[in-house]
């Protein structure tokens, strides 16, 4: 780590998204490094206009898949752990909820069905289009269908509300956007975190779901029973997480899939991208549909 070194983080604003990306990350560092959490870059500038923040560099590489191991886990274990240890200071009561948080089943639909209506609108202009609109309304809405379905079913029997609210203190400080893609390794084996312009308080059935997910570098299924065992550990409600986990491990597998096809619904995306990232959410739905059928951990929790 070179302190004389530093880089500046833009950040682009899309049509209708009134979020504060960089105030959030410029705050959520700030926090952090203030409560000895040095695995995050040193935040050390914000612009007026909120479009862009100063960092520390941080040298080293991109986690590749070759570099997971059961080092790498542990050290993604303690930083989430203690972040949780703040959950208490006096800083951490006044931040928001994360980007896209989650504290009931209803916040799940809605926030898929939110995503669905926009591909929905989509013009139709080249066959790219019409491929991914015909992906969206046959399989993978029979598929959203049928998880919906068996969500509900599970709340049903358990005569759980679907609006209920995930109580404040089962609540996490998350990173949301939490994953190899979004860290570094140092040289000397150390990893470090980025991206936290999402970062607040988020149901950790999320966070999990998400570090499993991610579509370019997913948590190796032989890492899974253990992440989940160690991060329960900051968890009181252990046995409404193992309820909510593998519910919200399909639907937000979904969502992945969703926002896969991101190119479609903004502007300046060519179309050989977009047969790209068609071709991938397919291709993850398909992977998704598997795990569902050979119960793979976490879908396995399903009684």
């Amino acid at each position: 780590m070179n302190s004389n070194l530093y880089i500046i983080k833009e950040y682009h604003h899309y049509p209708g998204d009134s979020r504060n990306r960089a105030k959030t990350e410029y705050e959520a560092l700030q926090f952090l490094y203030k409560h000895s959490v040095y695995v995050v870059p040193k935040v050390f500038g914000i612009a007026d206009n909120y479009k862009w923040i100063v960092l520390e560099y941080i040298s080293g590489k991109k986690i590749e898949p070759a570099f997971i191991s059961e080092e790498i886990i542990d050290q993604c274990i303690r930083f989430i752990l203690q972040i949780q240890k703040l959950r208490n200071t006096k800083e951490a009561s006044k931040i928001g909820s994360a980007s896209e948080a989650v504290f009931s089943l209803n916040d799940c639909f809605n926030y898929l069905d939110k995503r669905l209506n926009a591909l929905n609108k989509i013009e139709i202009k080249n066959s790219t289009d019409k491929e991914c609109r015909d992906f969206i309304k046959e399989k993978f809405f029979k598929t959203y269908y049928y998880f919906s379905n068996l969500a509900k079913e599970r709340y049903k029997k358990e005569k759980i509300r679907l609006d209920k609210k995930l109580e404040t203190e089962d609540r996490i400080l998350s990173p949301s956007d939490f994953g190899f893609h979004n860290s570094i390794l140092r040289e000397d084996g150390q990893l470090f975190f980025l991206d936290f312009e999402y970062f607040g308080w988020d149901d950790p059935a999320k966070l999990i779901s998400d570090f499993f997910l991610q579509p370019d570098l997913p948590l190796p299924y032989i890492y899974r029973e253990k992440a989940v065992r160690e991060l329960k550990k900051c968890i009181d409600d252990k046995e409404g997480l193992e309820f909510r986990l593998p519910i919200y491990y399909l639907l937000f597998g979904l969502k992945w899939c969703l926002i896969l096809l991101n190119p479609f619904i903004r502007e300046g995306y060519e179309e050989s991208i977009k047969k790209i990232r068609l071709y991938k959410s397919q291709k993850f739905l398909d992977h998704l549909l598997k795990e569902y059928a050979n119960k793979i951990f976490p879908i396995s929790l399903l009684k």
